[in-house]
């Protein structure tokens, strides 16, 4: 008689379940569902946040040209967007030189002296007939204002409280 014949057949494990899933795997799904819930709710504040500038670039773009009013209406879309973003009470009191000196202290500082001047040029054509300013110059100036300086920082905001 062979010794082998009276061995018996190999028998295999049952399969390991994949379910319930081990302690690791909730933690893992847990992190991912906090991470995607603060991932979401951080870019529903920041679009918040900048739907503001978004409508001033929009305006600023659906200007014309042909209106004999378009420096007024440039400073008055600065003006809105800028109480929308650091307080009215600071902002809306501003005209002039202190105006432009506020505006021009959140612009970079290597685009300040360029800026300062069209802005100078835009101020005192809302006031003239003859208006020696060029509206593609002026329309790029406050487009870049608005996409630069905004939204501020809170310590710019903070900062604007105290002018």
């Amino acid at each position: 008689m062979n010794p082998l014949e009276q061995l018996k057949d190999i028998h295999l494990p049952a399969e390991v379940s994949w379910w319930p899933l081990a302690f690791g795997w909730w933690c893992l799904i847990v992190l991912v569902l906090v991470a995607l819930m603060v991932s979401i709710y951080w870019l529903v504040k920041r679009r918040k946040r900048s739907q503001a500038k978004r409508e001033a670039l929009a305006e600023i773009q659906s200007l014309s040209e042909q209106s004999s009013h378009w420096p007024a209406q440039m400073n008055s879309v600065l003006k809105r967007v800028a109480m929308h973003y650091f307080s009215a009470e600071s902002v809306a009191a501003l005209y002039g030189e202190r105006w432009s000196q506020f505006l021009a202290s959140h612009m970079p500082v290597d685009a300040t002296e360029q800026f300062l001047e069209t802005l100078m040029a835009l101020q005192n054509a809302q006031y003239s007939i003859d208006q020696n300013l060029d509206f593609e110059t002026a329309k790029q100036s406050i487009e870049a204002w608005i996409s630069q300086a905004l939204p501020p920082s809170s310590a710019a905001v903070e900062e604007a409280k105290h002018v």
